[in-house]
Protein backbone atom coordinates (compact mmCIF):
# COMPACT_ATOMS: atom_id res chain seq x y z
CA UNK A 1 0.00 0.00 0.00
CA UNK A 2 2.81 2.29 0.87
CA UNK A 3 4.33 1.89 -2.44
CA UNK A 4 1.61 2.21 -4.52
CA UNK A 5 0.78 5.31 -2.86
CA UNK A 6 4.32 6.55 -3.43
CA UNK A 7 4.24 5.93 -6.90
CA UNK A 8 0.80 6.91 -7.32
CA UNK A 9 0.51 3.31 -8.79
CA UNK A 10 -2.21 0.58 -8.00
CA UNK A 11 -0.02 -2.15 -9.46
CA UNK A 12 -3.56 -3.76 -10.91
CA UNK A 13 -4.58 -4.13 -14.30
CA UNK A 14 -8.27 -4.45 -15.46
CA UNK A 15 -8.93 -7.08 -18.31
CA UNK A 16 -12.10 -7.08 -19.83
CA UNK A 17 -13.18 -9.28 -22.06
CA UNK A 18 -16.45 -10.55 -23.57
CA UNK A 19 -14.86 -14.11 -24.13
CA UNK A 20 -14.05 -16.11 -21.54
CA UNK A 21 -14.14 -19.55 -23.53
CA UNK A 22 -12.92 -18.48 -27.28
CA UNK A 23 -10.16 -20.66 -27.65
CA UNK A 24 -8.17 -17.84 -29.07
CA UNK A 25 -9.08 -15.52 -26.03
CA UNK A 26 -8.13 -17.62 -23.23
CA UNK A 27 -4.26 -18.46 -24.22
CA UNK A 28 -4.14 -14.45 -24.86
CA UNK A 29 -5.81 -13.74 -21.24
CA UNK A 30 -3.45 -16.41 -19.50
CA UNK A 31 -0.21 -14.67 -21.26
CA UNK A 32 -1.40 -11.32 -20.11
CA UNK A 33 -2.11 -12.60 -16.46
CA UNK A 34 1.05 -14.61 -16.49
CA UNK A 35 3.20 -11.67 -17.80
CA UNK A 36 1.47 -9.01 -15.60
CA UNK A 37 1.95 -10.87 -12.32
CA UNK A 38 5.83 -12.05 -12.71
CA UNK A 39 5.84 -8.16 -13.00
CA UNK A 40 4.12 -7.83 -9.69
CA UNK A 41 1.14 -6.32 -11.00
CA UNK A 42 -2.27 -7.77 -10.12
CA UNK A 43 -4.87 -8.50 -13.02
CA UNK A 44 -8.59 -7.92 -12.52
CA UNK A 45 -10.93 -9.74 -14.91
CA UNK A 46 -14.05 -9.00 -15.75
CA UNK A 47 -16.59 -10.75 -18.30
CA UNK A 48 -18.79 -7.71 -19.28
CA UNK A 49 -20.48 -10.53 -21.84
CA UNK A 50 -22.90 -8.75 -24.03
CA UNK A 51 -24.15 -6.26 -21.53
CA UNK A 52 -23.72 -2.83 -21.73
CA UNK A 53 -24.62 -1.87 -18.24
CA UNK A 54 -22.80 -4.89 -16.76
CA UNK A 55 -19.58 -3.69 -18.52
CA UNK A 56 -19.74 -0.44 -17.67
CA UNK A 57 -20.41 -1.38 -14.41
CA UNK A 58 -17.30 -2.80 -14.53
CA UNK A 59 -15.16 -0.49 -15.99
CA UNK A 60 -16.55 1.56 -13.39
CA UNK A 61 -15.11 -0.53 -10.51
CA UNK A 62 -11.84 -1.00 -11.91
CA UNK A 63 -11.35 3.07 -12.01
CA UNK A 64 -12.77 3.14 -8.60
CA UNK A 65 -9.80 0.22 -7.53
CA UNK A 66 -7.71 2.60 -9.06
CA UNK A 67 -6.25 0.59 -11.85
CA UNK A 68 -3.09 1.44 -13.72
CA UNK A 69 -5.15 0.86 -17.20
CA UNK A 70 -7.08 -1.58 -18.88
CA UNK A 71 -6.70 -4.30 -21.29
CA UNK A 72 -10.02 -5.27 -23.88
CA UNK A 73 -10.28 -8.32 -25.68
CA UNK A 74 -13.27 -9.42 -27.43
CA UNK A 75 -14.43 -12.46 -29.74
CA UNK A 76 -12.47 -13.34 -32.50
CA UNK A 77 -15.84 -13.22 -34.77
CA UNK A 78 -17.28 -10.05 -33.33
CA UNK A 79 -14.23 -7.43 -32.26
CA UNK A 80 -16.52 -5.18 -30.60
CA UNK A 81 -16.86 -5.13 -26.95
CA UNK A 82 -20.35 -3.62 -25.47
CA UNK A 83 -18.74 -0.77 -23.51
CA UNK A 84 -16.95 2.49 -24.01
CA UNK A 85 -14.01 2.71 -22.98
CA UNK A 86 -13.14 5.95 -24.80
CA UNK A 87 -12.08 8.85 -22.52
CA UNK A 88 -11.00 7.12 -19.59
CA UNK A 89 -8.25 8.42 -17.14
CA UNK A 90 -5.84 5.39 -17.56
CA UNK A 91 -4.84 3.84 -20.88
CA UNK A 92 -6.79 1.19 -22.91
CA UNK A 93 -5.00 -1.22 -24.77
CA UNK A 94 -7.03 -3.38 -27.48
CA UNK A 95 -6.29 -7.06 -27.93
CA UNK A 96 -8.20 -9.07 -30.64
CA UNK A 97 -10.81 -6.12 -29.97
CA UNK A 98 -10.83 -2.59 -31.26
CA UNK A 99 -12.94 0.80 -30.21
CA UNK A 100 -16.01 1.87 -31.58
CA UNK A 101 -15.61 4.65 -34.16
Amino acid sequence: LAQSLLRRRSFTVGLLTNDTYGRFSLPLMSGISDALVDAGVSVLLCNVEEDPRLGQLHVEAMLDKRVDGIIATGKRIDPHLPVDLSNLRVPVIYAFTQPDP
